[in-house]
């Protein structure tokens, strides 16, 4: 069974094979991680959101889409929760990506795939 960090890096290596394609960019939040109390005070002073989706995908115009990766037996904790219910007052389409590798794969490249803007695709 894959850890959560081994799905992350194949959906991010996934993601910069189909950025081109599909025209977007996405990012990483590094949230998760042990840190000492004092460095964690600086991360949230510096804007570190508890919460913040494993990967954020900007489409052009200004679209934005969050992508939460769990493994499945990965439980969403509180704060990716609360974020999840804010998304839904934005509007801000927010997938929750659970499965194995494969599984996670083959769902991320179908969201991908359907926010994708028509006239972007090659």
């Amino acid at each position: 069974m894959h850890k959560e960090i081994d799905i992350q890096i194949a959906c991010n290596s996934l993601l910069d094979d189909l950025s081109s394609q599909y025209q977007f960019r996405h990012f990483h939040c590094p949230n998760e991680g042990k840190r000492s109390p004092q460095y964690q005070i600086k991360l949230r002073k510096m804007g570190l959101k508890k919460g913040c989706p494993d990967f954020i995908i900007e489409y052009p115009e200004g679209r934005l889409i969050y992508v939460e990766l769990k493994t499945p037996k990965g439980k969403l904790s509180e704060s990716q929760k609360l974020w999840k219910v804010k998304s839904t007052i934005f509007k801000t389409p927010h997938f929750v990506i659970q499965g194995n590798l494969k599984e996670c794969l083959e769902h991320l490249a179908k969201v991908i795939v359907q926010y994708a803007p028509s006239r972007n695709c090659k």
